[in-house]
């Protein structure tokens, strides 16, 4: 009777410990972003977000913003350059998931004339992660096809005309990528589908016309909330360089 009296406390204590435990769990919003190659100080990517927490505005760098406009099973994304002129539009249909599915992307001169005009179709896998982006205009096609194992990017192609234009290999680490940083769209396309579950390790990138060889090494600092907080990444062929990704958090609940 002894045994089973301290059972069921230890049962009682674990139950009472659970909310708890789930309190300490935080998710944030991205508010800023910026990216440096270590001989300045950049000003911010600004992220504001609507009410059912959708991003609603981009701010960038270099003074050009995006406005984003959701509306039933639309979304409309609203380029400006940092004279506040139109540079582009873009139109396109969502799935159940909130992800773009196709969409039409218009170009624009300084004086608002239409210069061009791209058509783009997504497909994505059963996890909501994109497995193929088709651009398609007047110079033809380019497609972007990425395959997955384990939920994460393991390897990508791009073609231009039916051509093998860049190989990409990825390879990621266990840390979670609660950010939601895609491997190649950065943090600024969160309407393209679900990012890999974990952060980048490294990139191996090979342009099969020329054989050049590209390796990029990443390493990531996580904060309090085990949110990215900074990434170091690191060119390691053909040439050393570095740049600097960090990341600030607002809303943790």
């Amino acid at each position: 009777m002894r045994n089973k009296s301290l059972l069921l406390l230890i049962g009682i204590l674990v139950i009472s410990l659970l909310p708890s435990c789930r309190k300490d769990v935080k998710t944030c919003k991205l508010g800023k972003y910026y990216l440096s190659d270590g001989s300045s100080t950049p000003s911010p990517n600004i992220f504001l977000y609507n009410e059912n927490g959708k991003v609603k505005r981009i701010g960038y760098t270099d003074g050009s913003k995006d406005t984003v406009i959701y509306n039933a099973d639309t979304i409309t994304i609203i380029s400006y350059n940092r004279y506040d002129s139109l540079a582009t539009t873009f139109t396109g249909l969502l799935n159940a998931s909130g992800s773009v599915t196709s969409g039409a992307k218009n170009s624009y001169d300084i004086y608002g004339n239409l210069t061009g005009t791209d058509y783009l179709a997504y497909e994505y896998n059963a996890e909501g992660r994109m497995t193929k982006q088709t651009t398609n205009n007047t110079s033809g096609a380019t497609i972007l096809s990425l395959t997955y194992d384990g939920g994460n990017t393991k390897t990508g192609g791009l073609y231009t005309g039916g051509l093998l234009n860049k190989r990409y290999y990825l390879y990621h680490n266990t840390a979670e990528n609660k950010t939601n940083v895609n491997d190649l769209n950065g943090v600024f396309t969160p309407w393209l589908g679900n990012s890999s579950a974990n952060l980048l390790d490294s990139m191996h990138i090979i342009t099969p016309s020329t054989s050049d060889t590209v390796r990029i090494q990443y390493a990531h600092t996580l904060d309090d909330n085990s949110y990215l907080s900074k990434t170091i990444q690191t060119w390691l062929t053909p040439g050393v360089q570095t740049k600097f990704h960090t990341y600030q958090y607002f809303d943790c609940n």
